[in-house]
């Protein structure tokens, strides 16, 4: 059998260990706020600010709309430049319009289904595919070129200058 004076050491040393294992990444005030808390309960926090209406200042409305084709599992936004919109769908289409009055100025089809989005850049609209294609167009509508990727395409193209 073990005898007493050999526990109660240990006993000692392994409460005082745990002791400064549990305050190793505190502060001494959150150690006393927390022992406070529990025994006494929380303060009771002060109540919200009354909610300040706002009122309208001015009214909108849409001007015209368009549409271009579904997004499908991707996430398609419109890009403004130059006073056109460009929009790209999941099917494969690329249209431009004048970002006033909605008019179309150009719709093409790529033949392939896009995941990309649209980017526009240096006088190139930009598109990528799920087959990994890059789809450069010139903001006249016209194909400039072509280039193969990797893999599939899933973030709007960047046109960067150097």
């Amino acid at each position: 059998m073990l005898s007493l004076k050999f526990i109660k050491p240990r006993l000692s040393l392994l409460a005082l260990s745990s002791l400064l294992l549990m305050t190793a990444c505190s502060s001494i005030t959150d150690i006393k706020t927390d022992i406070s808390e529990r025994i006494f309960g929380r303060e009771a926090a002060a109540a919200p600010e009354p909610l300040v209406e706002i009122k309208e200042t001015s009214a909108s409305k849409i001007l015209w709309q368009a549409k271009v084709g579904a997004a499908g599992d991707f996430e398609f936004s419109p890009v403004i430049d130059a006073g056109y919109a460009y929009a790209a769908s999941a099917d494969g289409e690329v249209v431009k319009l004048d970002a006033t009055n909605g008019s179309q100025a150009w719709r093409v089809k790529t033949g392939e289904k896009l995941s990309g989005g649209i980017g526009v850049g240096g006088s190139l609209v930009l598109v990528g595919t799920q087959k990994g294609a890059i789809y450069a167009y010139d903001i006249a509508g016209k194909l400039q070129w072509k280039s193969k990727l990797s893999s599939e395409v899933l973030s709007a193209p960047k046109y960067l200058t150097v």
